[in-house]
């Protein structure tokens, strides 16, 4: 059954659209860090910058083959999208990072960074990324043979795919839920739901454009054959893998070239048809060899293996028999190196976030203290201004320019503190932001306006009260003095 590749190609094909990078299994010759790029991130302005460059370093690794190489800058990019705080870089580092787990056979990290991405996805609620993330789970548990699970994420990815608003996003993710559910399905031997899934797929594809539909047919046509196969109609079955054949040549697909090829000459095999089955082997072969897809060399060898020996030339089927066990052994080698360098970067990745996460709380702690020093500073300047207004006779202009002085920086603080808690509540959208902001202007400013007005009219009354009080005293104090000095003319008279 063809699904897992042909959900590999379509979750490439489309994180490639979206500006990312992709996995990929080809393995080329190696060459030399170019001192270009490390001059790039030593030399970087700004954290942005450095993550772009390091984006680049990713990107030349993962072309060279250097898997080892590129997971650490896959790395040091999550550290980077973690230190600018911008959601949607995080989501698409640890987006990438799920399929580079995934296509080396670690499912523990894979779904560990692909269930990382839907949760961040949904607390920002970008409906893409929750999509593609419900889709990527779906393929983890699909490897693991857990099919159910599998079937449950991807129905949950295509409730949500409903509430995209650009259709051609839509049309394109429904082509490929409705392949993926279609092949699920199949494994399940539900062979109605399959067939029903796979016709939706098939009819979903023709609203794209053309290059779009070929790469979401070829996905799905040996799923038909392998459906019609099952249910006993093998001419039809027949017509749709040689489709399959040739929608993969058209599209230039070594590695579908070499699944497809695959799953005709097992048809093939089963019939006894055992030249035919040769021929479509090899040529799968020849694409595999050329892709160095391992699995499909791995696997087109034990066909011919098979068909040798059946026919009993034994040369042959020795000889095939001989390349399986040794790309087996290849792979067996390759997935122990795999998994003591992922072990590796998991732990690098760990510390990354072990750091982050230290950083973040130092500065939550020193924004906490500056906090609380904004706020004593407020409280004392209310205090020793009630002082100043109740004990001091003062400039009634004083008394009206340090109360709204005060109250600005006390709203102002509240606006401060709320920002923060408005920005997340909006998952930072501007329109939202500027909403909320607003509807907090409306709040605040006839509150502030009514403060402003009140306290200052009544700390004028208050300090013209003590004016006058004191002018009391003072015409008291002066009259008791005036009556003193009479009564003391008097008495020097007598």
């Amino acid at each position: 059954m063809p699904p897992i590749h042909s959900i590999l190609i379509i979750v490439k094909t489309f994180i490639l659209m979206i500006g990312v990078a992709a996995v990929t299994v080809d393995v080329v010759a190696q060459q030399p860090f170019p001192d270009s790029l490390k001059q790039k991130i030593d030399h970087a302005p700004d954290l942005q910058k450095k993550y772009d460059a390091q984006r680049e370093v990713y990107l030349f690794f993962e072309r060279s083959g250097n898997h080892t190489e590129s997971g650490r800058a896959l790395g040091e990019m999550l550290s980077l999208a973690q230190q600018l705080k911008n959601d949607t870089l995080v989501i698409h580092v640890n987006y990438i990072l799920g399929w580079f787990f995934l296509v080396r056979g670690d499912f523990k990290m894979a779904l560990e960074f692909l269930l990382k991405t839907l949760r961040i996805a949904e607390s920002v609620n970008i409906n893409d990324h929750i999509i593609s993330a419900h889709n990527s789970i779906s393929v983890v548990y699909f490897d693991m043979k857990n099919y159910p699970e599998a079937v449950r994420y991807l129905r949950k990815a295509l409730d949500i795919c409903q509430l995209l608003e650009i259709k051609t996003k839509r049309n394109g993710w429904l082509a490929t839920l409705y392949t993926n559910l279609s092949g699920n399905y199949n494994e399940l031997n539900k062979i109605d739901s399959a067939l029903k899934y796979a016709q939706l797929a098939n009819q979903q594809t023709y609203e794209l454009k053309t290059s779009e539909r070929q790469s979401q047919q070829v996905a799905f046509l040996s799923t038909f054959g392998d459906i019609y196969e099952k249910l006993g109609d093998n001419e039809l079955a027949e017509t749709y893998y040689r489709r399959s054949i040739i929608m993969a040549d058209s599209i230039n697909s070594l590695q579908f070239a070499a699944d497809n090829n695959h799953y005709y000459s097992k048809f093939l095999f089963k019939r006894e048809r055992f030249n035919e089955a040769v021929s479509a082997s090899l040529k799968g072969l020849h694409a595999a060899q050329t892709s160095d897809y391992k699995l499909a060399i791995i696997k087109a060898a034990n066909i011919l293996r098979n068909t040798y020996f059946k026919r009993n030339l034994r040369d042959s089927a020795y000889y095939y028999a001989n390349m399986e066990a040794n790309y087996r052994d290849t792979v067996y080698n390759e997935q122990n190196l795999n998994q003591v360098n992922d072990m590796t970067l998991a732990e690098q990745i760990r510390q990354h976030e072990e750091d982050q996460h230290l950083y973040d709380q130092k500065q939550k702690a020193k924004r906490n203290i500056q906090y609380s020093a904004i706020a004593i500073g407020i409280i004392s300047f209310t205090i020793l201004f009630l002082l100043f207004s109740r004990s001091i006779v003062a400039n009634p202009k004083l008394i009206k320019i340090l109360g709204i002085v005060g109250l600005l920086i006390t709203f102002e603080f509240i606006n401060l503190i709320l920002h923060p808690y408005v920005a997340h509540i909006t998952h930072e959208s501007p329109f939202l932001m500027l909403l909320g902001m607003v509807l907090l202007a409306a709040l605040l400013v006839p509150i502030h306006h009514y403060l402003e007005k009140r306290i200052t009219q009544q700390l004028v009354q208050k300090n013209r009260k003590i004016k006058i009080a004191a002018a009391k005293k003072l015409l008291e104090k002066y009259d008791h003095e005036e009556g003193a000095n009479k009564n003391n003319e008097l008495r020097m008279n007598t």
